[in-house]
């Protein structure tokens, strides 16, 4: 493949195998915590149904919820416990302000790239957590994700969980997290074992393309480790088992794909702009966006181009009552969990497909890359897999403008 490869890289083997290899890996990961997690995850349940906290989700979806907890205390906790309190509680009322005031962005992030930097800047994050993990370190952890701004619906599935342990004897709190802790390290073993091809590049970057970052907004996203890609990864693949049901029951479809996958850079390309997504003008043939939205017409499914922003939210609202539509999200690991979760927390079928490699101008390559996405994985998640004359003709109008 021609395009420049950052961090991650999903045609490592072929087009194809990746989707085989994370759905054999999730089935394994599923396996296993039936066996160290199950009672953990069984009392959380209990927990929510007695406290009413919210409607009940599935097992694959709390499993990610306790596995997330996991790895973000192996991977933050040292750092979240020796940062400044006053620093994190600024920074989160900053972004807070970013979100509410589009206008003030530029120069808020300006400020925050400095907090971060002065925070975090200079601070270790690999592989340096605390050996034994209690309930007041994982509140530490809570404060420095919501802090760095990227982890929004994370932060508010963790917190529900924090709740739980904080609910228990302090002895039996501190022992589960020990558990989850441990299970995240078997995972990151793992999934390094079955997904590290894929992510091969991600410990270089760290190592030489994060200096860049250094004094800039996005310096925590762009730092993020081996091991939450793979996360994501998983998560990805956990929310579409999760979510298959009600997706599957929904009358039409609409494809949500990330601006980096536009042919052309932003003063040349002629789609539309609306409050916080793009529709497809058709103005390049070679374009990958207009060719997935001219294959996808044929089944009435509408495609939009959402570009990065914190308000994404705010625009899927719009999606969220009576509209019976299933939503495919398209984006890089580091994106595409957050969408998920915003997706669910609003009650739209879902389904979750990564971008074969991530080249956005916003935080990758000041050029930018354009992006690809999966032809066989869409193809699927819009329903014509079942229905065989639209499926080749997807498939053959797809293949021949990809040439």
């Amino acid at each position: 493949m021609s395009e420049k490869i950052i961090t991650y890289n999903l045609n490592g083997k072929s087009n194809s195998i990746y989707y085989e290899d994370i759905r054999k890996f999730s089935e394994k990961i599923l396996k296993d915590s039936g066996r160290d997690l199950s009672v953990i995850i069984s009392d959380y349940v209990k927990y929510i149904v007695t406290k009413n906290r919210e409607e009940l989700r599935t097992y694959e979806e709390y499993l990610y919820d306790v596995l997330s907890a996991g790895v973000y205390l192996k991977v933050y906790s040292n750092i979240a416990s020796s940062s400044s309190r006053s620093t994190d509680f600024i920074l989160s009322g900053l972004f807070g302000l970013r979100k509410k005031n589009r206008f003030l962005k530029k120069y808020i992030d300006v400020i925050r790239g400095l907090l971060i930097a002065l925070n975090y800047g200079k601070k270790n994050f690999n592989n340096n957590y605390i050996d034994k993990p209690d309930i007041r370190i994982l509140k530490r952890v809570l404060l420095f994700l919501k802090a760095s701004g990227e982890y929004r619906e994370e932060v508010i599935r963790i917190q529900m969980f924090y709740d739980f342990l904080s609910s228990l004897e302090n002895s039996t709190a501190d022992n589960y997290l020990v558990n989850i802790v441990g299970f995240a390290i078997k995972f990151e073993n793992k999934s390094e074992n079955e997904l590290g091809e894929y992510t091969s590049k991600v410990n270089e970057y760290l190592e030489t393309g994060i200096k860049k970052h250094l004094w800039k907004e996005d310096f925590l996203f762009c730092g993020r480790r081996r091991v939450e890609y793979h996360l994501s990864m998983l998560g990805a693949e956990l929310m579409n088992k999760a979510f298959d049901e009600s997706y599957s029951q929904t009358r039409t479809k609409a494809i949500l794909l990330p601006a980096c996958m536009r042919e052309k850079k932003d003063g040349e390309c002629k789609a539309i702009k609306n409050d916080f997504a793009m529709t497809c003008t058709g103005c390049s043939l070679s374009c990958k966006v207009n060719k997935i939205q001219n294959a996808a017409n044929i089944r009435d499914t509408k495609v939009y181009l959402i570009p990065h922003s914190s308000n994404f939210k705010e625009w899927l609202k719009l999606w969220a009552y009576g509209r019976n539509v299933g939503v495919v999200g398209v984006a890089c690991p580091l994106n595409l969990i957050i969408g998920g979760l915003e997706l669910k927390s609003l009650d739209i079928p879902a389904k979750c497909i990564l971008l074969d490699y991530c080249g956005c101008k916003n935080h990758w390559d000041k050029k930018g890359i354009p992006t690809s996405v999966n032809e066989s994985e869409l193809i699927k998640s819009i329903g014509l897999y079942d229905e065989g004359k639209e499926y080749v003709h997807f498939k053959s109008e797809f293949s021949a403008n990809q040439k």
